[in-house]
């Protein structure tokens, strides 16, 4: 089980929009992957953060090569 590391901001981001999502949930990255298949704009928020010059379409592009 490989635990993951978020930034304050993409957490208050997921606390204010995401409410239902686990928190604890989301500090395992099989638990993640999950949540981010049945909620793509998570994933989008997770690169925008990393990757602040990109939109919504690269974003999935980038997140399929670093898979």
């Amino acid at each position: 089980m490989n635990k993951l590391v978020y930034s304050n901001s993409f957490l208050k981001h997921l606390n204010n929009e995401h409410r239902d999502i686990d928190k604890e949930c989301i500090k395992d990255e099989d638990c993640f992957n999950m949540i981010k298949h049945e909620n793509p704009e998570i994933e989008y928020e997770l690169m925008k953060e990393r990757f602040p010059f990109i939109d919504q379409t690269n974003a999935s592009l980038l997140s399929a090569i670093l898979l």
